[in-house]
């Protein structure tokens, strides 16, 4: 799930550039069973002057509850902006 719903969330911020990437956190809140429909929801949050931004990102099981909450991935603007 961890790995799936991450490069989920690069290929749509980062069209799966993997050098835009800077951290990920997960919390991990339900179990998922084979055959679990998942579906996630991304909200952008802009940090100004940081030189990156920061993609909120809620996975749940397709009409039941969540399984990865208050989670995110950081990346930079441009490749360019790493330090």
């Amino acid at each position: 799930t961890f790995g799936t719903v991450a490069r989920a969330v690069l290929d749509t911020v980062a069209n799966g550039d993997p050098s835009l990437f800077k951290a990920i956190k997960v919390r991990f809140s339900s179990p998922v069973l084979p055959g679990n429909i998942l579906v996630t929801e991304m909200w952008e949050e802009e940090k100004p002057g940081h030189g990156f931004k920061r993609v909120w990102f809620e996975t749940k099981i397709q009409d039941g509850p969540p399984v990865l909450s208050s989670s995110y991935m950081d990346f930079f603007l441009s490749s360019a902006s790493k330090i």
